[in-house]
């Protein structure tokens, strides 16, 4: 999952909505030096992956790609953001551009919790508007070629692309098919588990 469907599957929590983010930055064990909400919003992030990755629908989505396997999840992460924007309105009730905003204003209001990489990034989603641009083909094919020169993978990248675009209308129902699980199964993991440690796992913002 790319970045508008994780800060979906958030929820209307606003740590959750930050350790979405950071959960693309942050690796390894976490260490409880970051609110409650926050910390979960990360392990939340890497459970939706997990899920994402197993799941049949998905398999089968990344079988297209054949030759160019080792790119399929990078190129299917930003496709389904780009389908999520395209039928947004199943998915939440709030209209796109409303909630993108309130996703940039919550990670503006708890920037001092972001990694330096993070606010970096979350930066660059006000200065382009690159959330609101998820539903042009174009500006996700050239995010992808971005990846792909960045990964040195210029020629495979482009090959990649080339099946993604021939395959569009399998691809969306892929996520179709897939994404309406995956918003049930985040709905449970949002849930904070009831803590009974230190003043730290305690910690909210």
């Amino acid at each position: 999952m790319n970045h508008l469907a994780h800060f979906l599957l958030a929820g209307d929590n606003e740590g959750l909505r930050v350790g979405a983010l950071l959960g693309d930055y942050l690796k390894g064990p976490l260490r409880q030096n970051l609110p409650r909400e926050i910390e979960h919003g990360v392990r939340l992030h890497r459970r939706i992956d997990a899920f994402t990755d197993d799941h049949p629908r998905n398999r089968t989505a990344r079988s297209r790609f054949a030759e160019q396997r080792r790119l399929a999840g990078i190129v299917l992460d930003m496709y389904y953001d780009h389908f999520l924007s395209l039928h947004w309105e199943r998915f939440h009730d709030q209209p796109l551009t409303r909630f993108n905003a309130g996703v940039l204003d919550t990670l503006e209001t708890h920037r001092a919790f972001l990694s330096a990489d993070a606010l970096k990034f979350s930066q660059r989603l006000r200065e382009y508007g690159i959330l609101e641009r998820y539903h042009d083909i174009g500006f996700i094919h050239e995010a992808l070629r971005r990846i792909g020169l960045r990964l040195r993978r210029e020629a495979a990248m482009e090959s990649a692309i080339e099946v993604a675009a021939t395959q569009h209308q399998r691809l969306e129902q892929d996520f179709l098919g897939f994404f309406p699980e995956l918003v049930a199964f985040a709905t449970c993991e949002r849930v904070l588990p009831d803590v009974q440690g230190s003043p730290a796992d305690q910690q909210t913002i």
